[in-house]
């Protein structure tokens, strides 16, 4: 069965609250049966825009059609009905087209934010892997400094031995 143009009108008011909270930072995601849409602010502007035209236009047609009526232009009420339904058919299928193109559209954004997640986790492994290399060569450096200075002072001792034994030094020690 097909909606009612209050239902659908209706309709596009609840999706206009729910555009106009996202927008406003209010909500910024929806959250499915088993998915969760981020929605970009550009994308939910480029929605409405696109919900307001159409609904814009209707009540533009919806406007002439009732100018026509009192203007005496429409000379029975069968050819009102008849170009209202055909007005009313055109926008029904432009709403499911929308409402088609932003089930497309959600899809592609599920999709390019799972790309997403999966790059954040291998991007976190590789941060992971690289912190852990740095530390080990931090670790490393330090193990080796301490060795070089561990050394000096051997030969420090080394050569002040043989200084109080009267003895030349050994070691030739450079200054830091």
């Amino acid at each position: 069965m097909k909606p009612s143009y209050d239902e659908l009108e209706k309709r596009l008011a609840q999706i206009n609250m729910i555009l106009d909270a996202i927008r406003s930072g209010k909500v910024d995601n929806i959250l499915g049966t088993n998915t969760l849409i981020s929605l970009q602010p550009q994308q939910v502007d480029e929605a409405l825009e696109s919900s307001h035209r159409r609904l814009q236009k209707l009540l533009h047609n919806a406007e002439n059609i009732i100018h026509s009526i009192r203007d005496g232009k429409v000379d029975n009420i069968v050819g009102f009905k008849n170009t209202f339904t055909v007005q009313l058919k055109k926008t029904h299928d432009a709403v499911v087209q929308a409402h088609h193109e932003l089930e497309e559209r959600t899809v592609d954004l599920v999709t390019a934010n799972e790309a997403l997640q999966t790059e954040i986790a291998e991007r976190q492994q590789i941060e992971k892997n690289f912190k852990e290399k740095n530390d080990s060569l931090e670790t490393f450096y330090k193990l080796a400094i301490n060795r070089e200075l561990k050394m000096i002072e051997l030969k420090k001792e080394i050569n002040q031995l043989l200084a109080d034994d009267d003895k030349p030094p050994r070691y030739e020690i450079a200054s830091l």
